[in-house]
């Protein structure tokens, strides 16, 4: 891709990154952090709505992000689900960052080691991380050596299922997206119970099976956007009782069944934007306690109740008017700023009026007294009956 009158790689696009002088490589000029609200930032952090970061990056005492999100206040309890945490500093480092030579680890040079496997043919292997994506089939049958991959990525590999070659309870990041699995069986991922992070985006999965989940008691992040479910059933994410993330974008989710977040109540952040919903319903979202952070713009709300228990939340719409929708407790964000200020919610709109008009008869009032007053006294200031 070009800009600023040079060729960038394409998975350049959104990433921040700079020279050791400090200048933003790439595009000085930041062409290639244009249209990255809905850019997916593989092994890297994304900033709300922006570009993508290393992960080394957060956490680091620096403001990388437009607004310095990745500086917030889960930097005070660190969590690096599937990467190296370094041991003197919050700073956590992807598998794909260790053994590359470059050290991320300041204080502790804990990213120094370097893990050596196996690698076969079609793959690209380094650290701690076997990437097979737009390798052939027979390559991904014949994986020796299990026990050194943390992370397995096969995007793009004409998969029609779970490849059960690859699974093993040493996997901490498993990545199975833009391929043409259409369904995901109940116990396929058994052996991955000390998995963190799945991703299953640009499938073309219709729907969960009750189940499909059970054995991954460790996930703390699972990603399903860009599939074609359209509900989500009762059962279906049962089991993943650690899971903090859970993304649902791009899917064609029409109905959510009551209780299906059940015992999901470490979830903190949830995101359902560009689905087929019309309403939410308290019994929808019971069971998300904790949530935190939920995103459910572009759908066509009618009617939304949340639950009680939900307080200190954040809710992104993609228009202001449903933001009068929602409690007054939580924190409405339309994705058009440029909104705020035009629009207010109807009943708020009658009160404004109403008290408008009162203020403007009193006003009126007061300009009319003194004109009765005087045509009710009489000529020696004696009021005329």
């Amino acid at each position: 891709m070009v800009g600023f009158g040079k060729c960038f790689p394409v998975e350049a696009t959104c990433v921040y990154e700079k020279h050791r002088h400090g200048k933003t490589k790439y595009c000085p000029n930041g062409v290639h952090f244009l249209l990255c609200d809905m850019v997916d930032c593989q092994s890297r952090f994304k900033c709300p709505h922006s570009y993508c970061i290393a992960v080394y990056m957060v956490c680091d005492g620096k403001f990388d992000c437009p607004h310095g999100e990745d500086e917030g206040l889960f930097c005070e309890r660190p969590s690096c689900p599937g990467m190296l945490r370094c041991s003197e500093s919050s700073v956590c480092v992807h598998p794909m960052q260790i053994g590359d030579e470059t050290p991320h680890c300041v204080l502790s040079a804990d990213d120094d080691r370097v893990y050596s496997s196996l690698c076969e043919p079609g793959c690209k292997c380094r650290g701690m991380v076997k990437d097979c994506s737009f390798a052939k089939t027979e390559s991904k049958r014949t994986t020796t050596l299990l026990e050194a991959w943390t992370v397995v990525i096969l995007q793009n590999a004409v998969l029609q299922s779970v490849p059960s070659g690859y699974l093993s309870s040493t996997l901490l990041i498993f990545d199975l997206s833009f391929n043409h699995i259409t369904q995901i069986h109940p116990g396929e991922f058994k052996l991955l119970y000390n998995l963190h992070d799945l991703r299953l985006q640009h499938k073309l999965v219709e729907f969960i099976r009750p189940l499909t989940f059970f054995e991954l008691s460790s996930l703390q992040k699972l990603v399903l956007t860009s599939n074609r479910i359209s509900n989500l059933s009762e059962n279906s994410l049962l089991g993943l009782y650690n899971l903090v993330m859970l993304q649902l974008d791009n899917n064609a989710i029409k109905y959510i069944t009551a209780c299906t977040f059940q015992g999901l109540n470490k979830i903190e952040a949830l995101t359902l934007k560009s689905n087929n919903l019309t309403e939410i319903s308290r019994a929808m979202l019971c069971g998300l306690e904790n949530v935190r952070y939920l995103d459910l713009s572009f759908n066509l709300f009618k009617s939304i109740q949340f639950p009680y228990t939900l307080s200190d939340i954040t809710i992104n719409v993609h228009s202001v008017e449903y933001c009068c929708l929602l409690p007054r407790h939580t924190e409405c964000v339309p994705l058009n700023s440029r909104e705020i200020g035009q629009y207010m919610c109807p009943e708020i709109l009658k009160s404004k009026i109403a008290v408008w008009l009162l203020c403007s008869a009193l006003y009126l009032s007061n300009i009319a007294a003194p004109i009765c007053w005087s045509k009710l006294k009489g000529p020696h200031g004696i009021m005329a009956l």
